[in-house]
């Protein structure tokens, strides 16, 4: 039996119809915990890597120590690599406001994250290791590990998972 080209367009058109809207999601930078210090040398991040698992379009949500679920329509506004980078560096800018003094050289600094998207339960986490260098060459840093309350949706999921950020730069700042 031949189709026609008029109900081959009708079932294309109703096939289509049904698909759910997408739903973007940024990060953003957050204030500080506490008030920001002065005349510290200002931090260069120089890496910031996050496994493929979490950098990818749409957001991941952890369903089980060795499972989770990948939201086809629920997607990050750009790479969550290079978002999560920008607003990291605002936020410990904000915590360096000044610069230092004019001598100041910047800090490198290299974050490496083995965790970063929420769960099931409404727990946002962010894990890994940072660590900073010197002008000399000293490095300090260490392991981090932060949680944040994230609710049940995706838009209360990228703020928690801001505010995971902010704790990072607050911890980057005191050490």
């Amino acid at each position: 039996m031949k189709k026609s080209p008029i109900l081959a367009a009708v079932l294309l058109v109703t096939a289509c119809a049904g698909s759910p809207d997408n739903h973007y999601f940024t990060l953003s930078a957050v204030a500080p915990s506490q008030a920001p210090a002065r005349n510290l040398p200002p931090i260069h991040l120089t890496a910031v890597r996050l496994p493929e698992l979490y950098d990818r379009p749409q957001m991941v949500t952890r369903t089980g120590p060795q499972s989770v679920d990948i939201a086809e329509y629920d997607r990050w506004a750009e790479p969550l690599e290079r978002m999560a980078t920008r607003v990291l560096a605002q936020d410990v800018t904000a915590r360096r406001p000044g610069g230092g003094t004019p001598t100041s050289v910047p800090l490198a600094a290299t974050i490496l994250i083995d965790e970063f998207g929420a769960d099931r339960s409404g727990t946002a986490r962010l894990s890994g290791t940072w660590k900073i260098i010197d002008s000399e060459g000293t490095a300090r840093g260490g392991a981090f590990s932060f949680t944040e309350p994230s609710g049940g949706d995706p838009a209360a999921a990228a703020a928690a998972m801001s505010a995971l950020l902010g704790k990072l730069a607050d911890d980057i700042d005191r050490r």
